[in-house]
């Protein structure tokens, strides 16, 4: 399975993606020095992640007819851009203009989340679900670096606060080019590259398989999203500091990445529609456990826990669009799938800057799983009551055998 385009993938997911846990932690913090007003503190992380809604569809349009090394290069180009743009908006003291800055930062993030379809594209059907759980495994790395990087150069431009993480998330989009400009992929299948969201609304409208994958995937992000977008602002309410918020944003990056380990086989053993659902019930094990006394071992496991569970809810999703989608379809349905997801995100992102301004612990993190999981549950009835079809990669297999 190994190759040499799957190796620079995984490398330019490694360095792009450390940016994502940085921009976590400068977007809550540079958020809360620089917003008018405690309610707006999260406006930059939101903006974030309303930019990936209005690119994600155009974006996989453009992969679709030019291929997925000129959508990275784009990412890596609006990331680097809004990095240097951050770090003015601190040294001005500019809160609209961080969260302009914040927008291309989505615009680029937004390319960097088709990391995982490029990997799957690049080996046979029958390894697609390891290709995507291993790029999802590489942010390892990520998830260690990004919070590490932080905490070097955050005063880096002191005495100016943050201003220097930015600066190095711009350093970042730049070095995750490389490996960008070094890929050789096949021509894109151009058939399908056509339309717009209306469009692929009605694709997935027509297509029950598609609609509860892109259905399970903005689920689960807005799970993910409403809990890790205020965690910070949360720890320092809870009397917490800055590298203690630091480490438990490391740890629970760690955790989406290292659970793509474990995706893999399980989704070859139980299929991706199980996985999916044991995803939303870890997260909503974290919602409980972080009801409970906040202490910070209890803060610890349960954005461990919230973070594993998106890793398995989001590669189950995203395995049951690759198998649901033809070639054809697949850049319109994913484009639609990060639309949908990045506007999960961002409202979530926005409604836990509202609860945790409210209360400063951490019983709003179990505000929305009841509602994630009936929405969740009712996709995945939908689906089965509808009847799946015989899974691509089982097919394949047995003609192999």
């Amino acid at each position: 399975m190994f190759n040499r385009n799957l190796t620079l993938i995984w490398a330019g997911n490694l360095l792009l993606g450390a940016a994502t846990p940085m921009l976590l932690l400068l977007a809550g913090f540079a958020g809360v020095w620089l917003a008018p007003s405690p309610l707006f503190a999260t406006a930059p992380i939101a903006a974030q992640a309303l930019a990936g809604v209005l690119t994600a569809t155009p974006m996989s349009l453009l992969m679709g007819r030019h291929g997925r090394q000129a959508g990275f290069l784009l990412g890596a180009a609006l990331m680097t851009l809004g990095g240097a743009l951050g770090a003015a908006a601190l040294l001005r003291q500019d809160f609209l203009l961080l969260c302009f800055a914040h927008a291309l930062l989505g615009g680029g993030l937004a390319c960097a989340n088709f990391f995982r379809f490029a990997a799957a594209e690049t080996v046979a059907t029958i390894r697609q679900a390891a290709a995507m759980s291993l790029t999802a495994a590489s942010g390892v790395g990520a998830a260690f670096l990004g919070p590490e990087l932080f905490a070097r150069v955050h005063d880096g431009l002191a005495p100016t606060p943050f201003a220097g993480g930015y600066l190095a998330v711009a350093l970042l989009g730049s070095l995750g080019a490389l490996p960008i400009l070094a890929l050789r992929l096949p021509a894109p299948v151009r058939s399908g590259a056509s339309g717009g969201i209306m469009t692929g609304l009605r694709l997935s409208g027509r297509d029950p398989r598609i609609s509860s994958a892109i259905g399970t995937a903005a689920v689960v992000q807005m799970l993910m999203m409403f809990g890790m977008a205020a965690a910070p602002m949360a720890m320092i309410g809870c009397g917490f500091g800055e590298g203690q918020a630091a480490e438990v944003m490391r740890w629970h990056a760690a955790a989406m990445c290292v659970a793509g380990l474990a995706a893999a086989p399980l989704m070859r053993r139980f299929g991706p529609e199980r996985v999916a659902a044991f995803g939303l019930a870890t997260q909503i094990l974290s919602g409980a456990i972080g009801a409970t006394d906040p202490a910070l071992a209890h803060v610890h496991l349960t954005m461990i826990l919230l973070g594993a569970g998106w890793s398995f809810g989001f590669l189950g999703a995203g395995q049951m669009l690759m198998e649901a989608a033809s070639p054809e379809e697949r850049p319109l349905a994913q484009g639609i799938n990060e639309t949908a997801v990045g506007l999960a995100g961002a409202g979530a992102s926005l409604l836990s800057g509202a609860a945790a301004s409210a209360a400063a612990d951490w019983g709003w993190l179990t505000a929305l799983p009841p509602l994630a999981l009936g929405l969740t549950a009712l996709t995945l009835l939908s689906l089965g009551r509808r009847g799946l079809p015989e899974r691509a990669p089982d097919r394949l297999e047995r003609r192999l055998g």
